[in-house]
């Protein structure tokens, strides 16, 4: 435009007008308003491009170190961490974390992480929304707890009681043994009698809830221990669960009166005044004489079901539902014992029900996951209680209260009046009667290493290169320093995938082969630097031989499992029925069905008995 700019100046006494610009102003103008502007876009384009660059760094960040599966979380790495800084990480955190839940889990993490095959499998498992998700929520309760794992163990404890606080429990229904069908059928055993009996379905509720909660089955079986019926962690249906399985102390006096051949134990009275860290001196009582040795001890029932038909209840629930071997023992306590028992640990994943009274509980962390010795505290071996380190649990449980330990982790008990608190709460006053009902998997040599043991010898490898090689050596080597080695078959509700469903399409047979399989993989890597005796044994090891030869070994081994829960199952059931069957018998009825299928697998494990069939 031609027109002239008008533009105000300070006052100086007079106002005085702008000359009217030229045309050669008017382009030094456009060209300086041009200027600036292209400046000012090249800025705001810059800011952008940095704030650009500097979220996807930060987004990179989060997805590489922050928003990350749990076992990154629980060692506190990156998703690129190098099997180095893998393993860096875990002996650091290991001195901060030893005897503690935290330290349980990290050494699962640091299994699957610090291995490429297993690192790679466990992030391409954990892809997706889902997992994303649990990341975030994760890291959010990291603002409550003092580390992430702690918050990871907490969470799936606390998801678990919250399941069993809101527990339905079917009403009770009538089954008759002599119509037996389904899955569960009668063997030629039982099945005979036209009696029916008001089948408890309460507890097969209770464990149904347990197999198909993934928090359970995840991070909690064999890896941590909860508590439930308590104030802040309420069970559904406490009363009837309790009821439909519990015996007072009063019943249980009469009926060891009234089978006067049933076997009582008591402790060594040494190990209740603190004098014995072990049980090595535990003895056989008569019924006459229980009352004068509880003044002195704790006595105790194993197959206390055969004695108290009611606890039979709970023990063809875990048959049934969760698919594995059980057995209860029964354990009676007057207040006033400094200590109920030593500190111990057991093969078998319990259950601990509080039928009557009050005692305290103590509870603590294995040295490592899934430990190969079971069973400590026992025949002469000790646990020295300062050696442990502080509990995981230091509790009382009281009447319609329950405790799950898992196999390995120590723990003691007490009815010190001091530390029950003998003159509150619920049961003050009143004997202590608790119900521990095993849940077993290593004691019934179902672990991945009985196999592989019992597949080494039945291939009839050759004896002077096995030797050379160290064979036997190598493979205990492996089964001490590798968790898989040491899990549990899948059997039951632990062959469900992550969503509680049962098994794909794979048959158990090629299932179980598939991971033995690769678990000798490991074991030939280890002979490779033998010679060529350690080379010569990897080769065989790792034939394709060697897979059908696992695959007919998981068959038997399906073939035996069925056959020994089949008559557990029977047992369960019949026992609930009034009979003229002594306890003493049925406990010999269980005794031989264990040791049938001990010497069927032993029969199975001879060397080259596989091989020749």
């Amino acid at each position: 435009p031609t027109h002239t700019c008008q533009t105000h100046v300070p006052y100086m006494g007079r106002r005085a007008a702008v000359a009217p610009e030229t045309k050669a102003s008017r382009k030094k103008k456009d060209f300086v308003s041009r200027t600036h502007l292209r400046r000012s876009c090249g800025q705001s384009l810059g800011a952008a491009a940095g704030a650009a660059l500097l979220a996807g760094l930060a987004f990179q960040y989060l997805h590489r170190c922050v928003l990350v599966p749990l076992h990154y979380r629980i060692l506190e790495v990156c998703r690129d961490a190098t099997t180095s800084e893998i393993s860096q990480a875990f002996y650091a955190l290991t001195k901060t974390h030893a005897a503690s839940l935290q330290h349980v889990q990290m050494q699962e993490a640091f299994h699957v992480l610090s291995r490429p095959g297993l690192k790679a499998r466990y992030d391409a498992e954990q892809q997706g929304l889902t997992a994303s998700l649990d990341s975030l929520l994760a890291l959010i309760g990291r603002t409550r707890f003092s580390s992430s794992s702690e918050a990871s163990h907490s969470g799936a404890v606390r998801r678990v009681q919250a399941e069993l606080a809101a527990l339905h429990l079917e009403p009770d229904r009538a089954s008759d043994f002599g119509n037996c069908s389904g899955s569960w059928s009668c063997s030629a055993t039982g099945g005979n009698s036209s009696s029916p009996v008001r089948e408890k379905a309460s507890w097969r509720d209770f464990f149904q809830l347990l197999a198909g909660s993934q928090a359970f089955r995840g991070e909690v079986w064999q890896r941590q221990p909860f508590v439930f019926g308590t104030n802040a962690a309420p069970l559904a249906g406490a009363e009837q669960l309790f009821g439909a399985a519990c015996a007072s102390w009063d019943r249980v006096r009469l009926l060891m009166e009234q089978n006067q051949d049933v076997d009582i134990v008591q402790f060594d009275e040494a190990v209740s005044q603190g004098r014995q860290r072990s049980w090595d001196k535990s003895r056989y009582i008569e019924a006459h004489d229980v009352k004068a040795a509880m003044r002195k001890s704790t006595i105790f029932l194993n197959y206390a079901w055969a004695l108290v038909p009611e606890a039979a209840s709970v023990n063809a629930a875990i048959v049934e539902v969760l698919g594995l071997p059980s057995n209860t023992n029964i354990y009676a306590t007057k207040p006033g014992l400094l200590f109920d028992s030593v500190p111990h640990s057991d093969g078998q994943d319990i259950f601990i029900l509080q039928c009557q009274g009050r005692k305290h509980w103590k509870v603590w962390t294995p040295p490592k996951l899934l430990p190969t010795w079971h069973q400590r505290g026992k025949e002469g071996d000790e646990l020295d209680p300062d050696a442990l380190g502080p509990p995981l649990l230091d509790l009382v449980l009281e009447p319609l209260q329950g405790l799950y330990v898992p196999l390995g982790f120590a723990h003691t008990t007490s009815t010190d009046f001091d530390a029950i608190n003998y003159e509150a709460g619920k049961g003050r006053g009143e004997h202590s009667l608790h119900l521990t009902v095993g849940v077993e998997t290593v004691s019934a040599g179902l672990t991945m290493a009985a196999f592989l043991k019992c597949a080494l010898s039945s291939a009839a490898l050759p004896a002077v290169a096995a030797a050379q090689s160290s064979l036997a050596d190598h493979f205990m080597t492996l089964v001490e320093g590798d968790i898989d080695f040491r899990r549990p078959l899948p059997f039951g509700f632990l062959g469900a995938d992550s969503q509680g469903s049962a098994r794909s399409s794979t048959p158990f047979p090629r299932h179980v082969a598939t991971q033995a399989a690769e678990l000798l993989q490991r074991l030939a890597a280890e002979l490779q630097e033998e010679g060529a005796s350690g080379r010569e044994v990897a080769a065989l090891i790792q034939a394709p031989a060697m897979l059908r030869l696992l695959e007919a070994l998981a068959a038997k081994y399906e073939e035996f499992h069925g056959e020994y829960l089949q008559r557990q199952a029977d047992q369960y059931r019949q026992v609930q029925v009034p009979s003229s069957i002594t306890a003493k018998r049925w406990q010999s009825h269980h005794e031989a069905s264990a040791g049938l299928l001990a010497k069927q697998l032993e029969e199975w494990c001879r060397p080259g008995r596989l091989r020749a069939s």
